[in-house]
């Protein structure tokens, strides 16, 4: 385990500085197949930060390992590259695909710190004796690459062991090294909390010509473990939304600078959502972050250039910030820390919703009935879903939005609520208390989920609804959006 994160890591390697690189699998409300990346940390587990391609998707950059230089190579002859198998998707099997160096110097989203080795995916496990000479697999051969891509094969597997099925994996000299750096361990084994700085959310990309103190306070989310399931998607979470069930810590304040310091728990995959002074999401984090015991990290702003260093300002206001008492998250009363449903949208919608837009009603087109049914989701939640009122990413390989582009601003199911759902004179034909805009808000910035629990995936309910009958009866396979058209309903 190198971090909280609820999905995996995977091929760490140490790095001449003492870091571990490896490879993070992630997909906080974004694609599900785009966001295999290559990150660091400390070996106590502090720092965790991103070392190439998290706004790069499609890529899966596995094996990563620093330029292995010989000991006679003078420092100033060597440079930061490290070597990387670049895999489609969510990776080939046994972590095949095309050989890549990657300088990290250039910037951690820069095209230009890719180069290309191999001429085709065919390869894994590559190891760099300098920038243009690698060794490394192609099933059952050892392969010698030069910079240009040509290579030669050094060893063959004999044939009884080719008629096996053998191949070779895992090729690595054996030769000295010179001893990595040693990072001391700066962790507190008996502290349950560490502490988060932020200088200025107001800079950072998409966030410069926010006004200032427009973001009140940062609402702390942490995305629940997820246990192994197999069907592939985000079901029984969501339909085409989030993946992970989230859990609502609490909010921290923002001061009118846009610095913050909050004491946060420890080992939980933590992001955030900047509120404004009405409770609504203003910019939100589609990655995680987490915290060793007693650990203490600063962060410069929201979605800042990671090529930046702290500014004169920079280090003023985190002075300024860290003078006063961490913030501990507060509560968010009136709403659950995790969201159902069933629970808890459910009553809400059947009150205000349901006498217009039922199945035998339907005005509007609109189904909003929430009978339970053989699928994975109701009806109700369905059409949410597929008429894209929720304000969230739907799964699509894109992150950092515009302020307000993204959670119950742009939700239109919220707008619907909130406005009232005005008829063509104007006047109001719903009448929802402040706590019920208040649940489904939360509710919609938490990822608007379906199930509150995991368990759900081992319920039984069918994946999608699917059956040989269409809405005429007619032998046409097509998928069931209405509970009216299941055959056992006839």
């Amino acid at each position: 385990m190198i971090s909280a994160n609820p999905e995996q890591e995977n091929t760490p390697w140490v790095l001449p500085n003492g870091q571990i690189l490896y490879m993070r699998w992630e997909y906080i409300d974004r694609s599900q197949v785009h966001y295999h990346h290559l990150w660091t940390a400390n070996p106590d587990g502090t720092k965790h930060q991103v070392y190439y391609g998290n706004q790069t998707p499609g890529i899966c950059m596995l094996g990563a390992k620093p330029i292995r230089y010989r000991k006679d190579v003078p420092a100033e002859e060597r440079n930061f590259a490290i070597v990387s198998t670049f895999s489609p998707g969510h990776g080939r099997r046994e972590h095949y695909g095309t050989v890549a160096l990657v300088d990290p110097r250039k910037g951690p989203d820069a095209p230009e710190g890719v180069r290309t080795i191999s001429t085709n995916s065919n390869y894994a496990d590559p190891w760099a004796f300098s920038e243009d000479c690698f060794v490394c697999v192609q099933n059952t051969r050892i392969i010698l690459m030069d910079g240009d891509g040509r290579t030669v094969p050094l060893y063959t597997l004999p044939q009884d062991q080719i008629d096996q099925g053998f191949w070779v994996a895992d090729v690595q000299p054996v030769i000295p090294r010179e001893r990595e750096e040693i990072i001391a361990d700066v962790t507190d084994p008996n502290a349950k909390t560490g502490y988060m700085a932020l200088a200025n959310l107001y800079q950072g990309r998409q966030m410069m010509d926010l006004p200032k103190g427009t973001v009140k306070e940062l609402l702390v989310m942490e995305a629940l473990p997820i246990p192994v399931h197999f069907n592939g998607g985000m079901m029984s979470v969501s339909s085409g939304g989030t993946f992970s069930l989230t859990r609502l810590v609490g909010t921290v304040p923002v001061n009118e600078d846009g610095s913050a310091f909050m004491e946060l728990p420890a080992g939980k995959a933590l992001f955030f959502i900047a509120l404004d002074a009405e409770g609504k999401a203003v910019k939100r984090m589609h990655s995680f972050t987490s915290l060793m015991p007693g650990e203490t990290n600063l962060c410069i702003g929201c979605h800042e250039e990671r090529t930046m260093t702290p500014t004169a300002q920079d280090r003023l206001q985190f002075m300024k910030a860290m003078s006063a008492p961490a913030s501990v998250p507060k509560k968010v009363e009136g709403v659950p820390e995790v969201f159902d449903y069933f629970r808890d949208i459910v009553p809400i919608i059947d009150r205000h919703c349901l006498e217009c837009h039922n199945s035998q009603r339907r005005e509007g087109n609109c189904d909003l009935n929430s009978d339970l049914r053989p699928s994975s989701f109701v009806q109700s939640f369905s059409y949410f879903s597929y008429h894209k009122m929720l304000g969230d990413n739907r799964n699509r390989p894109m992150s950092n939005f515009k302020p307000y582009e993204i959670g119950s601003k742009a939700s239109t199911l919220y707008q619907l609520m909130e406005s009232g759902h005005a008829d063509q004179d104007g006047n109001r034909r719903v009448n929802m208390t402040p706590e019920e805009l208040k649940t489904v808000r939360f509710w919609i910035e938490a990822g608007a989920n379906y199930a509150g629990t995991y368990a759900a995936n081992a319920c039984g309910l069918l994946g999608w609804s699917y059956s040989p009958y269409g809405e005429d009866r007619m032998q046409n396979s097509r998928y069931i959006r209405e509970d009216e058209n299941w055959p056992e309903r006839h």
